[in-house]
C-alpha cells in the first residue's frame, strides 16, 4: 500500500489544492474497496493511498515545480513530467492488464523525450510500450472526469521477474546479457523480489544488485544522467532512508506504558506542552537532564535509552560526513584479557547518566587499553562518536585546553580563549571524549578544574578521564582498575590459564616463542611469576617478552634482571618499555614527602595497618596520613579492608623499585621502626591466644605473619637476638593452631645463637621444643625442653620449669611411657599453680592429659574426671584449643564404656571449635573418631566420607601431628574394613575418593549433618 503526498498551500494561493483530486475534494475512488475513501485534508496533508499492488512504480507531486515524478521501470529512476494539476492517466498494455505471463510493463514516462535518451514511439528501447497521449488501450473506459480509474487486480503471488518472451503482440526484450556486457541502460536482471520504493523515486541500494542505487528525483544516474547543483543536496536527503525520530519514539514509549502526556509529564516534573512539543517535533533538542527524566519516568531499558539519546541531537548529515575523522589512542592490536567486566562497569557509569568518569590505576594497570575499548563500545550511544586525546606529551596544565581543542580540530583564531572556543564547538555535539594519562596535570588541581568546566558548559559530553590519581571534582565517578587475579596455590597449566594474569602471560608467551611446548611442569613456575609480578599486565608482558630465550622456571629465577629494566616493545611509549621507566614517571609526579613514605612502605611485607605507616613513616619525619592518601590516589598504594581495619599494600614491582630508593641512614631508621613495631604487635597479641579472643586474634594476625617474620629477620640482621627470640615466643601459639612451624622456629633457632639473658634463652628453647614435638621430632624436642628446664631451674624461672616439665610429659606419653608420663604431668601441675594466665593454661592442658594416660591405664571413669577438670578450666577462659584437647579424650573414654551418644557429642562439639580456629591437624583426628563413633550405627557410607576427608586434611598439613592424641588404631581399622565389606571395593572407592574432594568447609559441614549421607562437593 502506498502513501500519496500532496502540495502544501502556496503562499497566497485561495484555496487549498490537491495534486491528485483537486481543490477540496475527497471522492471516491472507483478501483478502491467497497466503503474506503482516499480522503484529502486540503494542504496539510493527502491521506489518498495507491491500491495498486502490481510493484510498478508511483507518482509523487511536486508544489514547487508543479511537475509529477515516475519511477522508470528500466534503471529504477525518476522521471519528470510537467503537469498543470494532476498526474496524467496511467495506461498499460491489455495484455499487461490481463495477467499475460510474459508481458513486458509499460514505461510510464509520457513526453516526448523519455529522461532515458529514448523517442516517444509506441515502444520504447526499455522493452516496454510507451502511449501517446490521448489514446488508450483496446478495452479501457475513457477518463474520468475526477480521477483515474483502473480495474482492480488480484496481486500476483510472488513478484513477477524480468521476462525474456511475450506471445502478446507487444515488443518483446532482447535476450538477458552478460553481467560484464551490459550496458547502462540495459534492463535490471531478474531478482527473487522487488526491491522496496522510497518516497521520492528510486530504490534502496543493495549489494546485490549493483545497478539498483539512490537516484535524485531528476536524472538518471545509472544513464550517466547528472541532477543540477541546486538539486544534489535533495538528492541525498530523499535517497536516504528514514531514520526514527525522537518525536515518534517518545510517543511509542508513552503509549506502550499507558499514559497520557498529562501524566507522563506529571511523572517526569515536567509540562504537558513540552511533552506535547517533544512528541509533535516543534522541540528537537531537549536538555539532557529533560530526556533522563523522562525516560526514568517510562520505565525505560538500556536500549531504549540509548535509542532516544540518540535521536535527541543529530547532527546534521551532511556535517557529519564532512567532519574530519576524530582522533584515537594509539593502542596494540593484540586482545585485552580479563577485562570484561571492568568494561561494563564503565560503560554502566556512561549509561547511568554519569558525564565524567576517571579510570584509576597504578602505572602499567592497563588503563589506556581499558579507554579504548570502552571507547569501540560506547560509539554506538554517541551520535557525533568518540574522540581522545592522549595527554602525556602535555606540559603543563594551561596547554589541557589548546591540546584538545587542537586535537579536534576547533580552530583558535576566532578572538576568543580556547575554553570558550572548545565549549561552543562541543556545546551541541553528543560525544564521548577521552582524555588519557591526566595524572602529571593535577598538581594545582588547575586541570580538574577546566575539565569539570568544560563537561558542565556542553550538555551533550560525556568524558572519560585516565589517571593514576582520581580528579577529586563533583559528579566524578571514578573506577579503580585492579591488577588482574593472579593463579592461587599450585595449579595445573589449565587452572593458570583460567585466571586473567595466567592467560595474558601465557598468551604472550605463545605469541614471541610459538614453538616452546608448556605443560603442567611450567604451571607453578608461572603461578609464580604472576604473583611475583602482582597480576600488573605490563609487567607480565614485559617478563613475558623474555620467553624467546628462557624457559619459565628460569625467567622464575632471573626475574629481577629481566623485569624492572628490560625493554619491551618498541611500538609503545618510551615511559611504558621498562617497569622502571613507567614507575620513575609516577615517581616524578609525587611531592617530596609523599616519595619518602613511598620509601619507607618498602620495607613493609604483605601490606600494613595505618599504624605500622605512621611508625615507618615516622621515622623519616613524614606527615603519613596525607601522604598516605596522595599515594592511594596515584594508585602506587592499594587501600583494602582486613576485620574492619584499613590496609595498605605496595604490589611488589613497586615495592621493589622505591626498595631500591632506600638507603643510608633512612634505611637505618625505617628498619628500626619497623622491628620495633612488630615486636610490640606480637607481645600485645600473645595473651589473647589462651583467652577467648583465640579466633579474632587469629584472624587479625594471619595477615602479619610477612612482617613478623620479616621483623624477626631484621632484628638478627641488626645482631639483636632478643627480640627475635620474643618475635619468636609471642608468636609459637599462633604457629601451633596455623600450622606455620617455621614461623617461629627459624628466628628461636638463630636466636640461641646470640648473647640472651636466661628468661629469653629459656622461651627460646622453650619455642624450638613445643613446635618440634608438634611437628613429630621428638628427639629434638626432648633436647630443647632439656635445655630450657636447666636454664629455668639456674633462674629460678618458676613457670619456665613447669612448661619445661610438661614438655617432657608430653614426650613420654607420645613414646608410650604412661607412668613416667603421669609423674611429670602431676609436678607440672605444682609447678604452674599462680602463675597467672599461662599458668592456668597449663594446668587445664595438663588434666586433659592426665585423663589420656588414666585411659591408656584401663580406667575411662578416671580419664573422664581428668578431662571434665581441664575442660571447665578451658570453658572459663573461653580457650578452645584446650578445650578440644579435653574434649577428645572424652569422646574417647565414652567409646571406652561402649558409649557412641555420648563420644558423639563430644566429638561434634570439637568440630566445631576446630573449625574456629583453622586447625587442620586436630580436624583430622576428630574426624577420623567420628568415622569409628559411625561405623558403631553401620553408617559405612559416612564411614568412607570421614575417613577420606580426614586423610586429606593431613596431606594438606603434611605430617600427623599431636602425639598427646592416642586413638585405638585397631577400632579405625575395623571400622573402615567393615565398610568396605557393605559397600563393596568399588563402591568405598568412590565414596574415599568424594571425602577426599571435599573443602574444609564442606567436611565441616558434612560432619556435623549427621542426619544425611548424601555428599555435597
Amino acid at each position: 500500500m502506498r502513501r500519496w503526498s500532496s502540495p502544501r498551500r502556496r503562499r497566497g494561493a485561495g484555496a487549498a489544492r490537491c495534486g491528485w483530486c483537486g481543490p477540496g475534494r475527497s471522492p471516491r475512488r472507483s478501483g478502491a474497496p467497497a466503503g474506503r475513501r482516499a480522503t484529502c485534508r486540503g494542504w496539510t496533508s493527502c491521506r489518498r493511498r495507491s491500491w495498486s499492488t502490481s510493484g510498478r512504480g508511483w507518482p509523487r507531486w511536486s508544489a514547487t515545480t508543479r511537475a509529477c515524478w515516475w519511477t522508470c521501470r528500466r534503471c529504477t529512476a525518476p522521471r519528470r513530467r510537467r503537469s498543470s494539476r494532476r498526474p496524467a492517466r496511467r495506461t498499460w498494455s491489455s495484455s499487461a492488464r490481463a495477467g499475460a505471463a510474459g508481458s513486458p510493463r509499460s514505461c510510464w514516462a509520457r513526453s516526448r523525450s523519455s529522461a532515458c535518451g529514448t523517442a516517444t514511439a509506441r515502444s520504447s528501447s526499455c522493452g516496454t510500450r510507451r502511449r501517446t497521449p490521448g489514446t488508450r488501450a483496446p478495452g479501457r473506459r475513457a477518463r474520468s472526469p475526477v480521477g483515474l480509474r483502473r480495474r482492480r487486480r488480484r496481486p500476483p503471488s510472488r513478484p513477477p521477474p524480468s521476462r525474456v518472451a511475450d506471445p502478446s503482440p507487444v515488443r518483446v526484450r532482447p535476450p538477458e546479457a552478460p553481467a560484464a556486457a551490459r550496458p547502462p541502460c540495459s534492463p535490471r536482471p531478474p531478482s527473487s523480489s522487488w526491491p522496496r520504493l522510497w518516497p521520492g523515486g528510486g530504490r534502496r541500494a543493495t549489494d546485490s544488485d549493483p545497478h539498483t542505487t539512490r537516484t535524485p528525483p531528476h536524472g538518471c544516474a545509472p544513464c550517466g544522467e547528472r541532477a543540477g547543483a541546486a538539486r544534489a543536496k535533495y538528492c541525498a536527503r530523499v535517497a536516504r532512508p528514514p531514520q526514527p525520530s525522537l518525536g515518534g519514539q517518545l510517543r511509542a514509549l508513552r503509549r506502550r506504558a499507558g499514559l497520557t502526556q498529562e501524566e507522563l509529564a506529571e511523572r517526569a516534573g515536567l509540562t504537558a506542552h513540552a511533552v506535547s512539543a517533544l512528541e509533535r517535533g516543534t522541540r528537537t533538542r531537549p536538555y539532557p537532564h529533560t530526556l533522563r527524566a523522562l525516560l526514568d519516568a517510562l520505565g525505560a531499558d538500556a536500549a531504549e535509552r540509548a535509542a532516544l539519546l540518540a535521536a535527541a541531537r543529530p547532527a546534521p548529515a551532511e556535517e557529519r560526513e564532512a567532519r574530519a575523522p576524530l582522533p584515537s589512542l594509539d593502542v596494540p592490536s593484540t586482545p585485552l584479557v580479563g577485562r570484561d567486566a571492568d568494561v561494563d562497569a564503565v560503560l554502566g557509569l556512561l549509561a547511568a547518566g554519569r558525564r565524567l568518569v576517571t579510570v584509576t590505576g597504578t602505572g602499567g594497570v592497563g588503563k589506556t587499553r581499558l579507554a579504548a575499548a570502552v571507547a569501540a563500545r560506547a560509539a554506538g550511544s554517541y551520535p557525533d562518536g568518540t574522540a581522545a586525546v592522549a595527554l602525556a606529551a602535555v606540559p603543563d596544565p594551561s596547554a589541557l585546553l589548546p591540546a584538545v581543542a587542537a586535537a579536534l580540530g576547533v580552530p583558535g583564531d576566532q578572538g576568543e580563549g580556547p575554553a570558550a572556543a572548545l565549549s561552543a564547538h562541543l556545546r551541541p555535539l553528543r560525544l564521548l571524549l577521552v582524555l588519557d594519562n591526566l595524572e602529571h596535570l593535577l598538581g594545582d588541581g588547575s586541570a580538574a578544574e577546566r575539565v569539570a568546566a568544560l563537561v558542565a558548559a556542553a550538555p551533550g559530553l560525556a568524558v572519560l578521564v585516565t589517571s593514576r590519581a582520581p580528579l577529586r571534582v563533583r559528579d566524578e565517578a571514578e573506577h579503580p582498575l585492579r591488577p588482574l587475579d593472579v593463579p592461587a596455590g599450585r595449579p595445573s597449566l589449565a587452572a593458570v590459564e583460567a585466571s586473567p594474569a595466567g592467560a595474558l602471560f601465557l598468551e604472550r608467551v605463545r605469541a614471541v616463542a610459538p614453538d616452546r611446548p608448556l605443560g603442567d611442569a611450567d604451571a607453578a613456575a608461572v603461578a609464580e611469576l604472576c604473583r611475583r609480578l602482582a597480576g600488573i599486565p605490563l609487567a607480565l608482558e614485559l617478563a613475558a617478552a623474555r620467553a624467546r630465550a628462557l624457559p619459565p622456571r628460569e625467567l622464575l629465577a632471573r626475574l629481577a634482571e629481566t623485569t624492572p629494566a628490560s625493554g619491551g616493545a618498541r611500538d609503545l611509549p618510551a615511559r611504558q618499555r621498562t617497569m622502571t621507566a613507567t614507575l620513575d614517571w609516577s615517581h616524578g609526579l609525587l611531592p617530596p614527602e609523599q616519595q619518602a613514605l613511598l620509601r619507607a612502605l618498602s620495607v613493609v611485607q604483605g601490606g600494613c595497618s595505618l599504624a605500622a605507616a605512621e611508625a615507618v613513616g615516622g621515622a623519616l619525619g613524614v606527615d603519613v596520613l596525607p601522604a598516605l592518601e596522595g599515594l592511594v590516589e596515584h594508585s602506587l598504594v592499594v587501600a583494602g579492608v582486613h576485620e574492619g581495619r584499613a590496609r595498605y599494600l605496595l604490589l611488589e614491582p613497586v615495592a621493589e623499585y622505591a626498595r631500591a630508593r632506600l638507603s643510608g641512614g633512612e634505611l637505618a631508621a625505617v628498619r628500626a621502626a619497623h622491628r620495633a613495631f612488630y615486636l610490640a604487635l606480637a607481645e600485645e597479641a600473645a595473651p589473647e591466644y589462651y583467652r577467648g579472643e583465640q579466633v579474632a586474634v587469629l584472624r587479625r594476625m594471619v595477615v602479619e605473619e610477612p612482617n613478623l617474620a620479616c621483623a624477626a629477620e631484621i632484628a638478627l640482621e641488626d645482631g639483636d637476638g632478643e627480640a627475635a627470640a620474643r618475635i619468636a615466643w609471642a608468636m609459637w601459639l599462633h604457629c601451633w593452631l596455623r600450622g606455620r612451624l617455621t614461623l617461629s622456629t627459624e628466628p628461636a633457632e638463630r636466636a640461641l645463637g646470640h648473647d640472651l639473658v636466661p628468661y629469653w634463652r629459656v622461651r627460646a628453647h622453650m619455642t624450638l621444643g613445643a613446635l618440634g614435638f608438634a611437628a613429630g621430632r621428638r628427639a629434638a624436642s626432648q633436647e630443647h625442653y632439656t635445655a630450657a628446664q636447666a636454664a629455668a631451674e639456674a633462674s629460678g624461672d618458676r613457670l619456665g620449669t613447669g612448661q619445661a616439665v610438661a614438655g617432657h610429659g608430653l614426650n613420654a606419653l607420645a613414646g608410650g611411657d604412661a607412668a613416667a608420663a603421669e609423674d611429670l604431668f602431676l609436678q607440672a601441675l605444682v609447678l604452674a599453680e599462680g602463675e597467672g594466665l599461662q599458668g592456668d593454661w597449663l594446668q587445664s592442658l595438663v588434666h586433659a592429659w592426665l585423663g589420656t594416660v588414666r585411659l591408656l591405664g584401663g580406667d575411662p571413669d578416671g580419664a573422664r574426671a581428668q578431662a571434665l577438670l581441664g575442660l571447665e578450666r578451658a570453658r572459663a577462659r573461653g580457650d578452645r584449643l584446650a578445650a578440644y584437647v579435653a574434649l577428645y579424650t572424652l569422646s574417647e573414654a565414652a567409646l571406652a564404656v561402649a558409649d557412641p551418644g555420648g563420644a558423639r557429642a563430644h566429638l561434634l562439639e570439637g568440630i566445631r571449635l576446630s573449625a574456629e580456629t583453622a586447625d587442620l591437624a586436630n580436624l583430622a583426628y576428630f574426624l577420623e573418631a567420628l568415622a569409628v563413633v559411625e561405623a558403631a550405627g553401620a553408617r559405612h557410607h559416612r564411614v568412607a566420607v570421614l575417613v577420606g576427608a580426614a586423610d586429606a586434611l593431613r596431606e594438606q598439613v603434611g605430617r600427623r601431628v599431636y602425639g598427646y592424641y592416642l586413638p585405638d588404631e585397631a577400632l579405625r581399622a575395623r571400622a573402615v574394613e567393615d565398610a568396605r565389606s557393605a559397600l563393596g571395593d568399588d563402591a568405598y572407592d568412590d565414596t574415599l575418593d568424594a571425602g577426599r574432594s571435599l573443602t574444609t568447609e564442606a567436611a565441616v559441614a558434612y560432619a556435623l549433618a549427621t542426619g544425611t549421607d548424601e555428599v555435597v562437593l
